[in-house]
């Protein structure tokens, strides 16, 4: 694409976002009454990290920066409608860490047309833990987390030793796909 083409390209992109920003927080101020203070740091935010985002990804950037641009979009897009909502962060918490892990899975994505397996171990395993305190959070637990911890500690003990199961058997099959013997190393040793 010619330079001018490119840039209006690039630039139309940047006022549909500041556009929908903008319209987002007049809306919320007109029929939700929110405080416009309070909105408009959020979607500046919002507006500023999509913005990076979109640059970081038209540049190739490494995919670390991608995902802080993007996760601090989800941050501010999830306060947005917490703010909506009139609902207090401590309530909806949980959320963060599966924005979190969504969005390192999609970062990813978005760089290499593909994820590596431990981004997806490592990104479910936010979604994971996210859904996991979901559930204490939002009261679909009858009892709180201190008390489940207290009496269920055991079961991360044996989760741990099944993650690490699985985990030798996984290597213990790409050996064997290698055509490598694992006990090699433990008899050069």
């Amino acid at each position: 694409m010619k330079f001018r083409k490119l840039f209006t390209y690039h630039f139309l992109f940047g006022l549909a976002i500041i556009l929908v920003s903008i319209g987002a927080g007049l809306l919320a101020f007109t029929t939700k009454g929110v405080a416009a203070h309070s909105i408009f740091r959020i979607l500046l935010i919002f507006t500023i990290s999509v913005i990076c985002c979109y640059i970081a990804l038209i540049r190739k950037a490494k995919a670390k920066i991608v995902f802080i641009f993007m996760f601090l979009a989800a941050i501010a897009a999830l306060r947005f409608l917490g703010q909506l909502m009139d609902l207090a962060p401590n309530r909806y918490w949980p959320l963060y860490t599966i924005l979190a892990g969504l969005c390192m899975l999609f970062s990813n994505f978005l760089l290499r047309r593909k994820t590596n397996s431990s981004v997806k171990i490592i990104s479910s395993a936010f979604v994971f833990l996210g859904v996991f305190f979901s559930i204490f959070s939002f009261g679909y637990s009858q009892m709180s987390f201190r008390v489940f911890l207290v009496q269920w500690w055991p079961v991360f003990v044996i989760a741990s030793g099944v993650v690490l199961l699985v985990l030798w058997a996984l290597k213990r099959l790409v050996y064997k796909k290698l055509g490598l013997d694992y006990t090699d190393k433990m008899k050069n040793e």
